[in-house]
């Protein structure tokens, strides 16, 4: 009983403990409950938000796409329209509209319907715009200064234009190359040929985009005079190229079409070539011009100007230049009023439907006239809803690809293979000189045969795969010229200067420049005094420090100077025909075999230099044989006479002739090529560097300030 009352006693005193704990488990278990409902309210919550907001991008989509099956139809009627065959009465009626299937969405056969109406209205729109272009041509055309009728049977009239039943690339066609055209058509561009008249005579717009180096500038000329010769259609023609290629255009075109005048409005000479365009004096053959040639700047900084006259045929070479349709190039050349348009282009549109459809505008501006819509379509960006099947697929870009191809003619070189002329290839060898061989020998030292191994296994790290680059670069600056490696720049000779007490400590110990005043000068020569009375007084030279003073006497006195020589040696009245050749008092340097140069060093040199000059000659023997098997060998395909042959030697001498050095000592030979090539000269010797440093030296003594 006492055990009993004891753990009586004992289960009451832990009541309150084991009620504390129970409360405490269950408020811990009553918050994980009410967290996890939160959790789960807030990822339903976030599901179904995502589920909305799938559901809107999938309806976005929807609507995307419907539009984009829009435009597609509305294209494919077009095309339809225009390459339709089988007469008027194979096109439905105005009021007509094309079946629509009763399971079909509703929302979709009412786009299909506005696409059929949109299709009919831009074939009839275009058709209207053709004939009043025409009727306009054909007015001022009569009205025109010449007073010369105009030849209705040559002219097309508007009623021959079918927009209806037109074929792009007809299967047989009569057109050959014109009279007027100087040139010889390959078969795929006389093909070409065929493509751009038809096109033109349907009332299209084309885009010629064969591959780069098949001729679409030459097709393009060809088909300006088909029209000039078989419809009597004299212009005026626009061509727009860029800057680079505006002179090559001119060019070939007064190659191949010299009937047809052109106009290079471009430069600063356009300012006086204004007053030729003139819509009244243009439209017949004997017109200022017939075709205008500008870049793309030109014709837009010029608008109004270029915009008042009718152009019958627009051609715009590197079409891929007006891809943007925000851009104000675009814009200006859409607003120009002509007949038909031309694009040249070697990059045609791949996958970008806004360049694509900028193109499309540009030679359809009937059909594609929703800038609102086509707009509001790409603000979206189409490429941006991948994730969720907005892009286009290729089924659509293949039709989108097949919307082009009635107005698209491209051909590639493999196809026309057969037709090309072979190619040839010429190698000419360009060796380096023996500056550029040091120099490049010199960074080649510097690679090591690892690091080549370690790059051709792809194992260099990023710092020195720059290196490596870098030399690569030397290496190029190297041949493409040395100066741009290192440049030859030669140190002064000539320095005035006061030695002061060399004892001094510096500053006081440096040299100090010497101020002379006025213009004297600080090398004093002297000359004997009846020669500065009779001479120097009684000319009117200047009379300064500059030098000249000292070259007008050494030219004037100095009998030995090379050119005295060569025209006492060989008078300028002497000619190649004669066999006896008149000479002065030194004639006889051509039996010695020393050119005028050799001759005048002989005489002003000193007992040491003859005896230096008559070593080198005795090592210059392997230079006149070089020559000699030169002229041999080439002689006679250049016709060189033996007075000619003469002087190749006699330049050939000179190039490896002494120079004067600092010292008398140093006077050796100083060879200017390497031995395979002696004849090859120096970027700069060093007595050229002596000459440009004395020519500096007496520049400067008319700004040395007076003595202080």
């Amino acid at each position: 009983v006492k055990l009993k009352v004891s753990r009586s006693l004992k289960l009451m005193r832990s009541a309150p403990v084991r009620t504390r704990k129970l409360a405490r488990d269950m408020l811990i278990f009553w918050k994980r409950v009410d967290k996890e409902q939160y959790e789960l309210r807030k990822k339903e919550e976030r599901d179904a938000a995502e589920a909305l907001k799938r559901e809107e991008e999938l309806r976005e989509a929807k609507r995307q796409q419907q539009r984009l099956n829009f435009l597609l139809s509305q294209t494919e009627l077009y095309s339809h329209f225009m390459q339709n065959k089988a007469g008027e009465s194979a096109l439905p009626d105005e009021g007509s509209a094309p079946e629509v299937d009763d399971e079909e969405d509703p929302e979709e056969a009412e786009l299909k319907r506005e696409a059929f109406r949109a299709a009919q209205h831009a074939v009839s729109q275009q058709k209207r715009m053709t004939n009043a272009f025409d009727s306009e041509i054909v007015r001022l055309c009569q009205s025109s200064e010449s007073g010369i009728p105009t030849d209705d049977s040559a002219t097309m009239e508007p009623s021959k234009i079918d927009l209806l039943h037109p074929s792009t690339m007809p299967e047989q066609s009569s057109v050959q190359t014109p009279e007027l055209f100087k040139g010889v058509l390959k078969e795929y561009q006389l093909k070409g040929l065929q493509w751009l008249v038809n096109c033109y005579e349907q009332g299209l717009n084309g885009i010629l985009a064969d591959e780069m180096g098949l001729g679409k500038t030459v097709q393009a000329m060809a088909f300006l005079s088909h029209l000039a010769e078989d419809k009597n259609i004299w212009g005026p023609f626009l061509v727009v190229a860029p800057a680079s290629v505006v002179n090559n255009w001119a060019e070939e075109v007064i190659r191949f079409c010299p009937d047809l005048k052109i106009l290079p409005y471009w430069g600063p000479e356009r300012v006086v070539l204004r007053k030729n365009i003139n819509p009244k004096r243009l439209y017949r053959r004997d017109a200022s011009f017939h075709i205008l040639i500008t870049n793309y700047q030109i014709l837009v900084n010029e608008e109004k100007l270029l915009r008042r006259v009718k152009w019958q045929y627009m051609v715009l070479d590197e079409a891929q230049a007006i891809k943007s349709s925000s851009s104000q190039r675009w814009k200006t050349l859409l607003s120009f009023n002509c007949r038909n348009r031309l694009l040249l282009t070697g990059t045609p549109i791949q996958n970008n439907m806004a360049e694509l459809w900028a193109l499309l505008h540009f030679i359809m501006p009937t059909l594609f006239d929703s800038h609102e819509q086509f707009n509001e379509w790409f603000s979206k960006g189409i490429e941006g809803h991948a994730e969720h099947g907005g892009t286009l697929n290729e089924h659509q870009l293949s039709r989108l690809h097949a919307i082009l191809k009635p107005f698209m003619l491209r051909r590639v070189k493999i196809d026309v293979i057969a037709e090309m002329t072979e190619k040839k290839e010429e190698i000419v060898p360009c060796r380096l000189s023996s500056r550029q061989q040091i120099f490049y020998q010199a960074i080649k030292n510097k690679i090591s045969l690892n690091e080549l191994l370690d790059g051709s296994r792809g194992n260099l790290n990023d710092k020195k795969l720059l290196s490596l680059m870098n030399i690569v670069m030397q290496l190029r600056k190297v041949c493409n010229h040395p100066e741009l490696f290192e440049r030859n720049e030669g140190s002064y000779y000539f320095y005035f200067a006061e030695i002061p007490n060399s004892l001094l400590p510096p500053p006081f110990g440096e040299l100090q420049d010497i101020h002379y005043a006025g213009k004297r000068n600080p090398i004093v020569f002297e000359i004997p005094k009846l020669v500065y009375e009779r001479i120097i007084c009684n000319t009117e030279i200047p009379v300064d420090g500059c030098g000249f003073r000292n070259g007008y006497i050494n030219r004037l006195f100095n009998i030995f100077l090379p050119s005295n020589i060569h025209n006492s040696a060989v008078p300028e009245s002497t000619s190649r025909t004669t066999s006896v050749l008149p000479s002065g008092a030194f004639g006889f340097t051509r039996l010695t075999n020393l050119s005028p140069v050799e001759a005048s060093f002989l005489a002003t040199s000193s007992l040491f230099e003859r005896l230096v000059f008559s070593a080198t000659r005795c090592k210059m023997e392997y230079v006149d044989e070089i020559v000699d098997l030169f002229l041999d060998s080439e002689g006679s395909d250049l016709q060189l006479s033996q007075y000619d042959a003469t002087k190749v030697r006699a330049v050939t001498r000179l190039l490896l002739s002494p120079k004067r050095a600092d010292s008398s000592l140093l006077r050796t030979k100083f060879e200017i090529g390497l031995s395979d090539n002696p004849c090859e000269a120096l970027v700069l010797s060093h007595h050229d560097r002596l000459v440009s440093n004395i020519r500096l030296l007496r520049s400067t003594y008319g700004f040395i300030p007076p003595a202080r």
